[in-house]
């Protein structure tokens, strides 16, 4: 197999794997193109750096916030020097599907208006935001075709896990199952058949 590439390189394997996120160019061309369907949530992601939040003795833990029609969700990251912060409403006009475009910081204090003095002050800290809508896409029956597999968010992106937390999942999946089949392989040796 013969992967050819926009900047006019190519590569020679055996197998393709498509790993490329959530706008998978891989998805697209073994699949075919599709239309995600917007959620109506639109989320605005913060690094806050720990100086700035030392103040709230905020614990290594992931914590959530729940309140009326949106969600936060924070966590330490880069061995503590900055804290993830995405804030999720329910109910949201921004339709664009993009990591990078940047928000405005009053946009999202205006939208958690009232909410806990913590989340308010988390939000205040963000040196800048980026938003982002929240899009649906239609499973996949199957996530490889000949020798092409996808993987990731390419194959199976899903709302409101993303990213690294499926990335979890799916490992935890390929140990249980890796288990499941030793046990097997283990039980065969002692029995002769399973």
């Amino acid at each position: 197999m013969i992967a050819r590439f926009e900047n006019g390189a190519t590569v020679e394997a055996d197998l393709l794997v498509g790993a490329d996120g959530i706008h998978s160019r891989v998805r697209s061309l073994v699949f075919g193109p599709e239309k995600p369907r917007f959620t109506g949530c639109v989320a605005w992601r913060g690094l806050v750096p720990a100086e700035r939040i030392r103040h709230l003795s905020i614990g290594i833990a992931s914590h959530s916030w729940l309140g009326p029609d949106g969600h936060v969700v924070h966590y330490w990251v880069s061995a503590g020097r900055m804290m993830n912060v995405v804030c999720v409403v329910e109910h949201g006009d921004w339709a664009q599907e993009s990591w990078i475009d940047k928000g405005e910081v009053a946009d999202v204090l205006s939208r958690y208006d009232g909410w806990h003095p913590t989340v308010r002050c988390l939000i205040g800290a963000f040196p800048e935001t980026f938003i982002w809508a929240l899009h649906g896409r239609a499973e996949l029956p199957c996530w490889s075709a000949g020798r092409v597999r996808l993987l990731g968010d390419a194959c199976h992106p899903m709302l409101p896990m993303m990213g690294a937390g499926r990335r979890a999942i799916d490992r935890g999946r390929r140990r249980a199952r890796g288990a499941t089949q030793g046990h097997a392989r283990r039980q065969r040796g002692r029995t002769g058949a399973l």
